[in-house]
């Protein structure tokens, strides 16, 4: 398998790792929410491939040797990528739908404080609980694969391949024509 086919899987395969599984999207996600979404949630996606599967895979892949690297390149944008990523899981949250002011389980009002634990710990659960042990050697190809390339050239990526493969709940928007 060439490095692109390598590249273009692992990207699909985390995008599918966010997605919801409803549909009747309404209100779409920008690329750039997208690419701080990808920025902001990676060291939670290593961290939960980590977890689901470090017991199952050699004790000198890339996993223990150099997805701790990787982790930290990523988790030291998250503040800056925050903002955009907090846009980008309300609109995960709400499947699409626009924000109703009556939702009682609209969250978008609290606090950075409350929202950026509790979205992150719900995100690493869904993406750990997605996780299946015989995907594991592919999860840890796909992060190596990424690993060298600069953190804004994946969230570049996977926004793009996102808007190709016409992601939804919510969608990805539509670039104007210049």
């Amino acid at each position: 398998m060439n490095v692109r086919t390598r590249l273009i899987g692992g990207a699909v395969a985390l995008i599918a790792l966010a997605q919801p599984q409803v549909s009747l999207a309404q209100e779409c996600i920008t690329k750039q929410e997208v690419g701080s979404l990808v920025m902001y949630m990676m060291p939670v996606a290593i961290d939960s491939v980590d977890q689901a599967c470090s017991t199952h895979l050699s004790p000198d892949g890339f996993l223990a040797s150099g997805a701790a690297g990787m982790r930290e390149r990523y988790a030291a944008m998250s503040d800056k990528e925050w903002p955009n990523a907090r846009r980008a899981l309300f609109k995960f949250a709400r499947n699409g739908r626009p924000a109703e002011a009556d939702d009682p389980f609209d969250f978008s009002a609290l606090p950075d404080e409350a929202v950026r634990p509790l979205a992150t710990a719900m995100f690493g659960t869904k993406i750990r609980n997605a996780i299946k042990v015989d995907d594991c050697a592919n999860y840890e190809e796909a992060l190596q694969v990424f690993s060298p390339i600069e953190p804004h050239d994946v969230a570049s990526l996977v926004a793009f391949i996102a808007s190709v493969v016409k992601v939804e709940n919510p969608s990805v928007c539509k670039e104007p024509q210049e």
